[in-house]
């Protein structure tokens, strides 16, 4: 899942980079690619692979987004207009969008006043705020249930955490860098220490790429980078094609 050439564009907080139609890949390619204060409004991306793609600080009004946009991270992007296919809650940009469309309920407004007001939140400590305010469980799988009911692959997370039950106030916290678990490993307990070891970027894959070349044996995957880096690792498996996914199975979205 690797592209030919992954495309990174940045812009600076003053002046946006405009995207350019030359910009794009021939091959539709966008996986992996990182843009960061760029303006990519108007542009048709519906043919193209946008998986594991990252776009922090940019303008994007009027975009039409394809259905491949499984693990993209979008923090601090103007949506608004935008085609944004079912996605899931863990790209709240992309859902603020989705929602801001539906009639005006109080409810409503309370989800987005709470559960996308800060990127740590998630459903877990949503749902438990949402119950403190006043409504029952069932309330809110009710309601929750038919504002969803047009993104099935969000519906389907929202049901697979309201079954759960284990809400929390607590939203998602950083996690200890010093005991990142590695996947596959021949010892079950094999932890890698990356404390102090990351780059100052967003930009995942490079994240990735850089830890990597610290620790050859071990393959590396951001889920997120911001507003904190959650890592996941695996045992490097020389049975694995190099553009293989391994992450999904770990981080199901």
């Amino acid at each position: 899942m690797v592209a030919a050439v992954r495309i990174v564009k940045r812009g600076r907080p003053s002046r946006l980079y405009r995207l350019k139609r030359r910009d794009l890949p021939a091959d539709s390619d966008l996986s992996h690619s990182f843009f960061e204060y760029v303006d990519l409004s108007g542009f048709d991306l519906s043919s193209y692979d946008a998986r594991d793609m990252d776009v922090f600080d940019c303008l994007a009004q009027n975009v039409v987004l394809p259905d491949r946009i499984r693990w993209m991270q979008s923090r601090r992007t103007d949506w608004a207009g935008s085609h944004v296919p079912d996605t899931v809650s863990h790209n709240h940009d992309l859902m603020k969008e989705r929602l801001r469309r539906l009639p005006p309920d109080p409810r409503l407004q309370r989800l987005l006043d709470y559960g996308l007001s800060d990127y740590s939140h998630s459903f877990n400590d949503t749902i438990h705020h949402l119950i403190s305010q006043g409504q029952t469980r069932e309330e809110v799988r009710a309601y929750l249930d038919g504002i969803f009911s047009s993104l099935p692959r969000v519906l389907a997370e929202f049901r697979d955490q309201i079954a759960v039950d284990t809400f929390t106030a607590q939203p998602v916290q950083p996690p200890d860098l010093t005991r990142v678990p590695v996947a596959g490993a021949t010892r079950r307990d094999r932890l890698v220490n990356i404390s102090g070891e990351l780059l100052v970027t967003n930009d995942r894959y490079e994240q990735a790429r850089h830890l990597e070349t610290l620790h050859p044996d071990v393959r590396f995957w951001l889920p997120m980078s911001d507003p904190f880096p959650i890592v996941l690792a695996s045992h490097r498996r020389v049975d694995f094609e190099p553009d293989y996914p391994w992450w999904s199975d770990m981080w199901v979205t």
